[in-house]
Formats: C-alpha cells, structure tokens, sequence
C-alpha cells in the first residue's frame, strides 16, 4: 500500500512544473505583449503631447485676437493688428519649424497684416542679436521634437494652397481674421491650417483659424 502510494506521489512530481520550451514560450509572449504595450504608451503619449501643444498654438492666436480687438497699446499707438506668425524655412528643423512668432503689425509697412523687419522689406526673425528690431513680440518654441510641418492657407473657392510663411492677424473693431500668405503677399483668404507632428504619433493634429475668427483644434484637416 506504501508503495503504491509512494510511486504514484512520484509520477505527480515528475509531472508537475514547466518545461524549458514551455518557458521560453511563456518569456517570448511576454516580450512581445511588453513592446507592443511599450511602442503604443510612446505613441499615446506623444499623441497627447501634440494635442497639447496644437491647443497652446491656438492659445496664442486667441491672444493676438484678444490683444488685437482691446486696447493693447504699442508706442503709443492703439490701433494696431496683433497676430501670429509661422516660416516653415527658419531652420529650427529639416522638416519644418518649431516656432511660432507672436507680432504686432507696427513697421512702416503697417497695416499689411505681415510681420515683417525694420525696413518693412523683410519677413521678421525674432532675433536678438542686435537688439529686437522687427514685429516680433515673442517666440514661442515647440517640445519634444514636435514640429509644424504643413501650412496651407484655402480661398473662397474652396482651393487649399501650401505656403511656406504663414500670418494671421486681428484688427479691431473686427474680430475677424486677416489671413496673409507672406510668401506670396496675397491676402484674403477663408482660412488657414496649421498642421503638426509629433515623432512617434501616427496622426497630426491641426489648428484651424477661419476668417469668422473661429480658432480650433481638430484631428482631421480641412484641406487634405
């Protein structure tokens, strides 16, 4: 009876356990399950990263229009366009740019709704070198390897046209948006689309500003 009861406990105890491939297979899924759930974490987040960022663009738009249509004065005079402006060609990145230039319309080419230099001849660089001599107010730089990879500006024709200089701005009494293809000089359009990317997210985010002075933030682009 001992016996028995001894040879059986022994065939449980051989049986019981992993063997190695059991184990390498078990290891292998959990790899494989750990960089998926490693290689989605980094695209939510810089997906939240863009949104984020997309949503402090249109912060800084909102701020020219609030700037624009108050009585934010600038060397005395409190009739001038605040706005924002985007060159995809400033060489903060190979693929676009990461700044964004917050302006007030005051050079002796005011008025024109484009941020230009001192002479008026030029678009502006919000450098210090010398001492700021341009429109430029204030330069805000994009994180984390996000940039502005994509300007278009759409006519009343419903035609979406690429620019690589982009100004937007607002003049009061009027809240609406005074859009200007700086690389062309041609004004007037219906709206303007700001497209960014982040380097590890599948989709870009997009600011929108319609001549209405609507400014919003949306997945999906209007012009694409």
């Amino acid at each position: 009876m001992f016996s028995f009861l001894k040879e059986k406990k022994n065939k449980i105890l051989k049986k019981a356990g992993f063997t190695i491939i059991e184990m390498l297979v078990v290891a292998a899924i959990f790899a494989i399950l750990t960089a998926i759930i490693i290689f989605n974490y980094g695209n939510f987040t810089d997906n939240i990263l863009a949104t984020n960022m997309a949503y402090e663009i249109g912060l800084v738009a909102r701020q020219a229009q609030v700037f624009g249509l108050g009585v934010r004065g600038t060397g005395g005079e409190f009739t001038n366009a605040y706005g924002i402006f985007v060159n995809l060609e400033d060489g903060s990145s190979a693929d676009g740019t990461k700044n964004i230039i917050f302006f007030v319309d005051n050079k002796p080419t005011d008025g024109n709704g484009e941020c230009n230099d001192e002479s008026g001849d030029s678009f502006c660089t919000c450098s210090t070198t010398d001492g700021l001599t341009d429109e430029c107010l204030e330069r805000l730089t994009l994180q984390r390897g996000i940039i502005i990879n994509g300007l278009f500006v759409k006519d009343e024709g419903g035609d979406c046209v690429f620019t690589n200089r982009l100004a937007v701005t607002f003049k009061r009494p009027n809240p609406d948006a005074i859009i200007v293809d700086q690389a062309d000089h041609n004004i007037g359009f219906e709206l303007a689309e700001m497209q960014l990317f982040a380097p590890r997210s599948q989709s870009p985010r997009y600011v929108i500003v319609r001549n209405t002075g609507q400014i919003s933030v949306d997945n999906q682009s209007v012009c694409n």
